[in-house]
């Protein structure tokens, strides 16, 4: 059995995506690809280094 998130579990997710692609597209911008790592992401973002990495 599948339950849907809540709508707070869904907002907090939503809230961290932004925030990834927002520290990503800053990164990206100021040290290229190469020097813009998951793990950077992540502490940019404040989010943990598995959250950058499985969010889609």
């Amino acid at each position: 059995m599948t339950t849907k998130p809540s709508p707070y579990h869904r907002r907090v997710a939503e809230q961290k995506r932004a925030a990834i692609v927002e520290a990503a597209t800053r990164l990206f911008l100021d040290a290229g690809y190469a020097g813009a790592s998951p793990a950077k992401v992540a502490e940019a973002a404040g989010v943990s280094d598995g959250t950058a990495k499985t969010t889609n």
